[in-house]
C-alpha cells in the first residue's frame, strides 16, 4: 500500500471516529439529562418521606454529602499549607502541567526542573489535504 492511500484510509477513519464520537456524545448528553430530572423526583419524593434513603424493589436511592472544594486565592492557600506544615502533596493533586514542563525546558536549554523526568514518544498525526 503507497502512503497516499495509507494517509486517505488513515483520514476517513479518523472522520469515522469524530463522528461516531459526536453521536455517542449527543446520546450520553440526552441520557445524562434525563438522569438529572429522575434524581430531581428522587430527592423531592425523599424530601416528602422525610428520610435519606429509600429501598425499592429495583435498587435503592439514597443522598449522600458530597463536596467540590475551589480555591479563590491559590498564593494564600500555599502560604498557609507551609505555615501549617501540610505538605503540598496532601493539599493538591500530584499532576505536572505540560505546558510548564515544555515551557521552562524550552527557557533552559531542554532540561527540566531536578525532580522532573521527561518521557518522550514518536507520534504520527495526520493534517487533512483538503
Amino acid at each position: 500500500m503507497d502512503i497516499e492511500k495509507i494517509v486517505a484510509v488513515y483520514v476517513k477513519i479518523r472522520d469515522e471516529k469524530s463522528r461516531v464520537k459526536q453521536e455517542a456524545d449527543k446520546r450520553c448528553a440526552e441520557l445524562q439529562a434525563k438522569l438529572a430530572r429522575l434524581e430531581a423526583e428522587i430527592q423531592r419524593e425523599l424530601n416528602r418521606l422525610n428520610v435519606q434513603s429509600v429501598r425499592t424493589g429495583s435498587g435503592t436511592a439514597f443522598q449522600k454529602l458530597e463536596i467540590k472544594p475551589s480555591c479563590k486565592d491559590w498564593g494564600m492557600l500555599d502560604a498557609w499549607a507551609q505555615a501549617e506544615g501540610v505538605p503540598p502533596s496532601e493539599v493538591f493533586e500530584k499532576r505536572l502541567s505540560r505546558k510548564f514542563v515544555t515551557d521552562y525546558m524550552a527557557a533552559h536549554d531542554g532540561e527540566t526542573p531536578a525532580p522532573v523526568t521527561v518521557h518522550r514518544e514518536l507520534t504520527v498525526h495526520v493534517r487533512r489535504g483538503d
